[in-house]
């Protein structure tokens, strides 16, 4: 079962303690929970931002007021390609990316700081369609595009054909140089920048964790590797049992 909105606010209140300075509510689709306002207005705001993932579907002018009052700093709408329709498709919603853009809209009128997360292939970088969502961003005052990219977790975990290569990952970081060192009004965030050496290599048992929808805690969302559940030990117990694991008690220069 999901936890409750009290369980969530026990293992909140607990990162607080260790000293977690965002507190992000990712999914799936957080948006679903009708609790989410109630969670978001539970962080104590004098010590971390509150933050979402979301897809963008459920926007909705009435919750991205909720969302505004309970003291919600920002959100991230995953936008998977800049066409449109690829995009429907992909998520198999219909008119999902209308909506996710009209909910941007909503919520950067409300106050709330809005960025956009996709992804890059060897084919987005290569036709140009990553830099083109940047640019759809900077059209509409999005503040932040944050690029990820395929690892080798999950049903990739020995399929490594979308695993970008050193030259793609070089044209990632050329977006990243351009629009850093340009007079851009945006940030763009190269998630294999910053997992390598030569930014803060892997977050995993170090600056971060992550909990499930049903309490397990892993180092990453894409780390399944579970050091228990919160509903049987306080989330600081479980915390330092995964960072004094021989495994996972240094700071990994590159992603694991």
């Amino acid at each position: 079962r999901e936890l409750t909105t009290e369980e969530i606010k026990t293992v909140v209140d607990g990162s607080l303690d260790l000293g977690a300075s965002i507190v992000i509510f990712t999914g799936g689709e957080p948006t679903m929970r009708k609790d989410l306002p109630e969670l978001i207005a539970h962080v104590d705001k004098t010590k971390a931002m509150p933050m979402i993932f979301t897809n963008g579907q459920f926007l909705t002018q009435k919750n991205v007021d909720l969302f505004a009052k309970a003291g919600l700093g920002t959100l991230n709408i995953s936008i998977d390609h800049v066409d449109p329709k690829k995009h429907n498709e992909y998520r198999r919603v219909p008119n999902l990316y209308e909506m996710a853009m009209e909910g941007a809209q909503r919520a950067m009128e409300a106050g709330i700081l809005v960025g956009f997360s996709t992804y890059a292939t060897h084919e987005t970088l290569a036709d140009g369609s990553v830099e083109k969502l940047i640019n759809v961003a900077l059209e509409k005052g999005i503040k932040e595009v944050t690029i990820f990219d395929c690892i080798p977790s999950g049903r990739f975990l020995k399929d490594t054909s979308l695993i970008l290569s050193a030259e793609d990952r070089k044209a990632v970081f050329a977006l990243y140089d351009k629009y850093h060192e340009g007079d851009y009004p945006i940030g763009i965030v190269a998630m294999c920048k910053i997992n390598a050496p030569e930014g803060a290599g892997c977050f995993g048992a170090f600056a971060q964790f992550y909990m499930t929808a049903y309490g397990d805690v892993n180092p990453r969302d894409f780390n399944p590797v579970s050091f228990g559940n919160v509903l049987d030990l306080p989330i600081q117990v479980l915390w330092n049992k995964m960072i004094s694991h021989p495994d996972f008690s240094f700071h990994h220069k590159t992603c694991r």
